[in-house]
């Protein structure tokens, strides 16, 4: 799931997103502000392909509740800072190889739940009608499941970071646009021996746990506080 770096600058002020992942994962993130400086966020994301029952699938959902502190500087930066908790279930299915000699495919089926702690930090600069960001999370996970083809796998815990850019560019003719279309750009690696603990048999398993990935997505920024206000 991408990180949440919103925008908020003062009180009252909310932003609702949605976004699409180039994988096809959707995400929705809200975040209020119902005091100065005072940051609440809360988000999840859905991801399917194929069916459980097929033999390649990938099912992955996941939330997470954050709260944090944001401080303006200027009338162009911000800078915010998080801390949060989520949980998450995921299944992966494929075909491997088992045996070279024989060609055998065989089968691998990954399934996971986890809860996942993380703390992030991020800044942004307002350019004209365009916001850029830059925001850096590390999730610490602690899988409460992990199989392999039903049998438990002996991993704990694994440590991933994750920076993410973003751009944002506001969709209405206000200079305070309502409504913005945000693109951002991200990666995922695993950080430090989380997955470890475990002898090298096993590490065909660790590599697939692990897998450092990219992270791109396009969706749109809803400010209600940016609303254009009705004549009295």
């Amino acid at each position: 799931m991408l990180p949440i770096a919103p925008v908020l600058r003062d009180k009252n002020q909310a932003e609702v997103a949605a976004a699409v992942h180039i994988n096809g994962r959707i995400q929705g993130n809200i975040a209020y502000s119902p005091i100065r400086h005072l940051l609440l966020t809360t988000a999840g994301s859905y991801q399917e392909r194929g069916s459980t029952e097929d033999t390649t699938h990938f099912y992955n959902r996941q939330y997470e509740v954050g709260l944090g502190s944001y401080w303006p500087v200027a009338k162009s930066w911000l800078f915010s800072g998080q801390l949060g908790y989520g949980q998450a279930e995921s299944q992966r299915g494929f075909k491997g190889i088992r045996n070279f000699l024989v060609s055998d495919p065989g089968y691998d089926k990954y399934k996971t739940h986890y809860n996942k702690f993380y703390g992030q930090v991020a800044a942004s600069v307002d350019i004209k009608r365009v916001t850029l960001g830059l925001s850096y999370r590390r999730t610490w996970i602690d899988f409460k499941s992990l199989t392999y083809n039903g049998e438990p796998l002996p991993f704990r815990r694994m440590i991933r970071d994750e920076p993410m850019f973003l751009l944002r560019t506001g969709i209405t003719r206000q200079t305070a646009s309502f409504l913005k279309l945000q693109a951002t750009l991200g990666c995922s690696f695993n950080s430090g021996n989380g997955l470890d603990n475990a002898d090298d048999l096993l590490n065909r398993h660790r590599v697939h746990v692990r897998e450092d990935m990219l992270t791109y997505s396009i969706g749109l920024i809803f400010h209600p506080h940016f609303l254009p206000k009705r004549a009295e």
